[in-house]
């Protein structure tokens, strides 16, 4: 089949023209769709919920077609139509019909909640939410995708974060050393487990059945990313992290040290996606909370024995050896001091001086593409 074009301008003349072209985009592979609710409206999709028949649907329309949302789309496509020949241990929306190179996924319709409406809920999630969502991550972990699928590069993201200013040198050889433990294993993962993509289902006949939406980033990770990522999202207002850190004490210390490379690279990248977003009060107090949770769990978890504790002890033996000098020989002049270069400070993005051909005069030198 020849690929379609994608029927959604990129830059309308009005968000009511876009949301049209949208319904056109819909109708062309689905005559039978009638819209009825406005969903989401971003730069990147349009959703719409509707129906096709008696069915309830939800469809969603790619609208960014650069070649980095291009692949996520085609990647979720993917994902849902594997789901309907293998199916996953979780309960996902039923394909309906999708047309990737027309950038149109139409699914079934979800009844239920959201485990919550933000991606930093500002109020307390239930424990019992919490559980049944590991325990949906937990099989999800264990299940293999029938076709190949890709994952991330870690050693080479912890270079990019270190060359961006948001590790520095501590956190560099701490990560090193934790790769190395955590080894070569991968598991499948969801890759974008925000509570808006998590919805505890009102009509099943199971409490908790949990159902998982939206695979663009689904792949191939280090075990347990997707509780990485609920660790650092729900931990301000719920139990979600005492319950995650429990799981993963129970764990063999591959995990335990892959659990926490997962946390560290979530930090950094969360740190980068509120750098790079417009200005504003909701995005400065979000970094604040982001700043201060990555300052407690470099010191409490990257680097347990803390930075300046474990260099004390050398430098106790540095003062008692200039003291045994000066004693040895009296008259002799002290040595000058070692001056070693200060790591620079992690989590703030490095600024060139100049600016360069990608960044330009003064502006902050950051990695493209929203999944950092």
């Amino acid at each position: 089949m020849n690929a379609r074009p994608v029927l959604v301008a990129a830059a309308p003349s009005s968000p009511t023209q876009n949301r049209h072209h949208a319904v056109q985009a819909v109708q062309r592979v689905r005559p039978d769709f009638v819209p009825t609710d406005l969903l989401r409206h971003t730069s990147k999709t349009i959703v719409m919920s509707g129906s096709v028949g008696p069915q309830q649907v939800v469809a969603k329309v790619l609208v960014d077609r650069g070649p980095f949302w291009r692949d996520k789309f085609d990647r979720e496509v993917g994902m849902y139509r594997a789901f309907t020949r293998h199916a996953p241990p979780v309960r996902v929306p039923r394909l309906v019909d999708a047309d990737a190179p027309a950038g149109v996924l139409v699914l079934e319709r979800l009844t239920g909640r959201r485990l919550a409406d933000d991606r930093y809920p500002a109020g307390p999630v239930p424990a019992d939410d919490i559980t049944a969502v590991l325990d949906a991550v937990a099989s999800l972990a264990r299940w293999e995708p029938p076709m190949p699928l890709s994952g991330w590069d870690y050693r080479e993201r912890v270079e990019r974060d270190y060359r961006a200013g948001l590790l520095d040198d501590d956190d560099h050889r701490a990560l090193a050393v934790l790769l190395a433990q955590a080894g070569s294993r991968r598991c499948f993962a969801h890759g974008d487990l925000l509570p808006s993509n998590v919805r505890l289902l009102a009509d099943s006949g199971e409490p908790g059945q949990v159902a998982l939406l939206d695979w663009e980033f689904a792949g191939l990770y280090l075990p347990g990313f997707d509780l990485a990522l609920l660790w650092v999202l729900l931990g301000a207002v719920s139990p979600a992290r005492h319950l995650i850190d429990t799981r993963i004490a129970a764990a063999d210390p591959q995990t335990r040290a892959a659990f926490t490379v997962n946390q560290a690279l979530v930090f950094t990248r969360e740190l980068r996606i509120h750098h790079e977003a417009s200005p504003g009060r909701w995005r400065e107090r979000r970094l604040s909370t982001l700043t201060r949770d990555w300052t407690a769990f470099r010191a409490q978890t990257l680097h347990p024995a803390g930075r300046h504790n474990a260099r004390r002890p050398l430098a106790r033996r540095g003062r008692e050896r200039a003291r045994q000098r000066r004693e040895d020989h009296p008259g002799q002049a002290p040595r000058p001091p070692i001056r070693r270069p200060r790591s620079r400070p992690a989590g703030r993005l490095r600024r060139p001086v100049g600016g360069s051909e990608t960044s330009g005069p003064g502006r902050m030198v950051v990695p493209l593409g929203p999944d950092r």
